[in-house]
């Protein structure tokens, strides 16, 4: 905390979130630092200065905010704030940090900053009132990966116009919690949370539906509540492990990868007698004398909004060796999901209220003997640690085009997640891109030579301007030889999607994760017409336009409002340009009439820069 005349920081350790605070029997500053979420080699945090004095305002020119760094740690990006000094970067080829200082200085944006470059309480250019707050995102590099690697800054200074702050030790606090709009979910830092889809899981629930001698017969269904993100082919692969010594006598709809050792038992052989069973769905065509309602997909679960009718799938379980009263069965723990690769994270099961049927003919309800629950969330750090995805940009009034970033995905110089690259004009292409040996392998992306080396690009094309309405040409482009893409999604974040007028050759969505805002839309492809993206090539790319209606209050060209916040595909945040290179307005203002040079030259240019990447 810092206090007139002090701030916090904290050391992490397991189980507690980065935050600090300030205190003062006369009011204070707190500033709280929560690490939202971890990066390859460093983290993501959200900073928030309260003011905690009840009488003193901080003035314009606004608070500066200050400290050391432990280690030798550098600003990757910020948003909602800035470093006064870049610093020396030159060891860095590529992607450029924001700051290379040893003591960065921050300072608020001001009023009226690019819309995608804030963040909520950001942008007041430094002015804090008693009782407010400042906030700011910044993500950090060169920095620890977890609770016991990470450091915390040292040495903080809070200073504002006329007044003197001093600020105290860093403090490790326990994880600031957010509770969804909807108040149905509690998340905390260093969790897993997507800010589009706040209320997004897979929640597995257990029925036991039946006692037998030794244990009981339960249904096991898998709920994608998940908006957008689905668990495409080889599917699902679901484990735990058992709290006592059970077996499993018999399954339907899903098998164990594994039998284990049942040379105890004779006669009659148990499916699985592994302490820890990894469980798969059947595929399509399985005989119908092993099949249950939800199952025998595949293990493909796809999501809620794109398509409910197949976003949940079952399997029916007989249990021995276990209780056969709801007081002696114990529920199993250590449940994980795999969905084909990780990324999920599974909370303990619970015991919950007996599910309950009702017959079809609504005229009788039927109840389990015991339900049990398991929720699990999905981390895009945990799937990988490389970006799947990401965006370039271009406009109808600038002829520049923004490409994606440089070595957003990997480099072609280093050896990365993102696997190989190949040049598309190799000899015998297709023998080069070899499938897989064996089924359900998941081999890693063999891309096409870009200096982004990204599976997929998105780009964001502003087309037209009318009187009253705007158009938005949107062009998804798969640059990955081993995989195509069927029954893909994309989600856009922009303030226009409040008033969308047409959209062509794609479905649309509105999914509005918090109550009053709908600047959110899921765009997906149209069913057996471009739901399919195929593999890099001639054929690897999908496209619509939008038309969008103004907003006379709200419209702008300027300071990058035509373009999007964030996109998504399949799930995945994609990597958007820098702010400061979004193609911008003439001198003098936006002019409705292009000039002839440039209508001619742009198309021009998007065709070879589609082509070349």
């Amino acid at each position: 905390m810092c206090r007139k005349g002090s701030y916090m920081s904290r050391r992490p350790h397991s189980g507690t979130v980065l935050a600090g605070a300030l205190t003062s029997n006369n009011g204070n500053i707190t500033i709280k630092w929560d690490l939202m979420d971890w990066t390859p080699d460093g983290y993501i945090a959200v900073v928030t200065a309260y003011n905690n004095q009840k009488q003193r305002s901080i003035p314009s020119p606004g608070w500066k905010m200050s400290w050391r760094w432990a280690k030798k740690e550098v600003i990757w990006s910020m948003a909602g704030a800035q470093t006064t000094e870049q610093g020396d970067c030159s060891m860095y080829k590529g992607n450029i940090p924001k700051s290379c200082v040893l003591k960065p200085t921050v300072i608020d944006l001001l009023p009226g900053t690019p819309y995608n470059q804030q963040i909520s309480n950001c942008c007041k250019g430094g002015v804090l009132k008693p009782g407010l707050a400042s906030s700011f995102q910044i993500t950090v590099g060169a920095a620890g990966t977890s609770n016991s690697t990470v450091r915390m800054a040292v040495n903080f200074m809070f200073t504002a116009p006329k007044q003197q702050y001093i600020c105290g030790p860093t403090k490790n606090v326990m994880r600031t919690k957010f509770i969804t709009p909807a108040l149905k979910r509690t998340t905390s830092a260093l969790k897993a949370y997507d800010a589009l889809d706040p209320e997004g899981n897979i929640t597995m629930k257990w029925d036991v539906m039946s006692w037998t001698p030794d244990g009981y017969v339960a249904v096991v269904t898998m709920f994608n509540f998940q908006k957008y993100r689905h668990i495409p082919s080889p599917g699902w692969t679901l484990g735990w492990k058992w709290a006592k010594k059970e077996v499993i006598w018999s399954m339907v709809g899903a098998q164990t990868t594994e039998q284990g050792d049942c040379s105890k038992y004779k006669g009659n052989i148990p499916h699985c007698c592994k302490k820890d069973p990894t469980v798969v769905d059947l595929l399509p065509g399985t005989p119908y004398n092993q099949q249950i309602a939800n199952c025998c997909k595949g293990g493909v679960l796809n999501s809620w909004v794109q398509d409910p009718g197949n976003a949940a799938s079952s399997f029916q379980i007989s249990v021995g060796a276990a209780g056969t009263t709801n007081k002696t069965v114990r529920v199993p723990r250590n449940f994980t999901l795999m969905g084909p690769g990780p990324g999920y994270t599974c909370g303990p099961a619970k015991v919950v209220r007996p599910t309950k049927f009702v017959t079809t003919d609504t005229r009788r309800t039927t109840q389990a003997m015991m339900t049990w629950n398991i929720t699990c969330t999905y981390s895009q750090f945990l799937a990988q640690r490389t970006p799947t995805c990401c965006v370039s940009l271009s406009s109808f009034y600038n002829e520049t085009i923004v490409g994606c970033p440089t070595c957003a995905c990997g480099c072609q110089n280093n050896k990365t997640e993102s696997g190989a690259c190949l040049d598309p004009d190799t000899p015998h292409l297709a023998s080069v891109v070899s499938p897989p040996t064996k089924k359900g392998t998941i081999l890693p992306p063999l891309v096409q030579c870009t200096r982004h080396l990204c599976p997929i690009r998105v780009h964001w094309h502003v087309k037209q301007n009318y009187k009253e309405y705007w158009r938005v040409k949107i062009t998804i482009t798969n640059f990955n030889y081993r995989l195509n893409y069927s029954q893909w999604n994309m989600v856009a974040q922009h303030p226009n999607f409040d008033n969308i007028t047409q959209i062509f050759s794609f479905n649309y969505k509105s999914i509005t994760p918090y109550a009053g805002l709908n600047d959110t839309a899921m765009l997906w492809g149209v069913k057996f017409y471009n739901d399919f993206l195929s593999e890099a090539g001639p054929l690897g790319n999908v496209q619509s336009e939008i038309l969008f209606r103004k907003d006379q209050a709200t419209f702008s060209f300027e300071k990058g409002w035509a373009f999007p916040r964030r996109i998504y595909f399949n799930g995945d945040n994609c990597v958007m340009p820098p702010p400061d290179t979004y193609p911008f307005l003439p001198n003098g203002g936006f002019r409705p009439e292009v000039s002839v040079f440039a209508s001619v030259l742009l198309p021009v240019l998007l065709v070879f820069f589609f082509f070349s990447a």
